[in-house]
C-alpha cells in the first residue's frame, strides 16, 4: 500500500536540538525538519510514545523554536544510509510564531540550492522519512 503524501515536505536542515523528557535533557541534532515533525540524531534516552518538549536553535539568528511532540519512530542506525541512531518526532503543539519560524527553516533550505540541506529528506530506498 502506498503511503499518503506529506502535508508538509521535510527538508535537511541540521539544527542544534534539545529534547526534554521525564526530567532529562537529550542534546542532539535535528537531521531534517518540517512544519509538523523532525528527525533527531540522539545517542539514547527516548522510546516510542514518549511525550517530549523540543527546542531547536535556528541558523543565523540563534532564535529558538519550542514545541511539544511525540516520539513516533526509532531508527537504530544499522542499515546502510542511516545517520546513526535517530528518532522521529511528530510535533503536536507549537505556538503560531514558532511554527512560522520553523517554516522559515524549510524556506531557507529550499533557497540554499546546491546545498545538501536543500533536498527533501528521503530514506535510502527513496521514500520520504516518516516521523
Amino acid at each position: 500500500m502506498a503511503e499518503p503524501a506529506r502535508a508538509h515536505p521535510r527538508f535537511r536542515a541540521p539544527l542544534v536540538c534539545e529534547v526534554r523528557h521525564a526530567g532529562r535533557v537529550v542534546v542532539g541534532e535535528a537531521l531534517d525538519v518540517s512544519e509538523t515533525g523532525l528527525r533527531v540524531r540522539a545517542p539514547r534516552g527516548l522510546a516510542l510514545g514518549d511525550r517530549v518538549r523540543v527546542s531547536l536553535t535556528l541558523p543565523g539568528s540563534g532564535a529558538t523554536v519550542e514545541a511539544q511532540g511525540t516520539v513516533t519512530r526509532r531508527i537504530e542506525g544499522r542499515r546502510a544510509g542511516d545517520d546513526g541512531r535517530s528518532y522521529g518526532i511528530r510535533l503536536t503543539r507549537m505556538d503560531a510564531l514558532d511554527r512560522q519560524l520553523l517554516a522559515s527553516v524549510a524556506c531557507w533550505s529550499e533557497e540554499a540550492r546546491g546545498d545538501a540541506r536543500a533536498t527533501p529528506a528521503t530514506s535510502p530506498d527513496g521514500d520520504a522519512h516518516e516521523p
